[in-house]
């Protein structure tokens, strides 16, 4: 059979993490059930996914420079920041057994 030059994206047992950001107030939108279902997707796929810290970062506009796009709020830098943390030691944990 020829080949389609289509590859497979290997997730089984990679480690991987997830966050979420709305413009609208966390009880206002869908983005909680929208990452639980990536969640679903990634168990199904294998990936090895980090359950904690979860970020969702609501009414996010703000936060946000308007010409940078930097993140400006200090306590949303440090829950992300405490996230990437986690999930370096949870790299070094479990690392790559694919």
């Amino acid at each position: 059979m020829p080949s389609t030059g289509c590859r497979a994206f290997r997730t089984s047992h990679l480690p991987a993490s997830q966050s979420r950001s709305n413009p609208l107030p966390l009880g206002h939108s869908a983005a909680p059930a929208l990452q639980y279902d990536l969640r679903r997707m990634m168990v199904f796929l294998d990936a090895l996914t980090l359950n904690k810290p979860e970020i969702f970062i609501g009414g996010c506009t703000p936060k946000f420079d308007d010409k940078t796009g930097e993140l400006k709020d200090d306590a949303t830098r440090n829950f992300i920041k405490q996230q990437l943390e986690a999930f370096e030691k949870f790299i070094a944990r479990h690392g790559s057994k694919a």
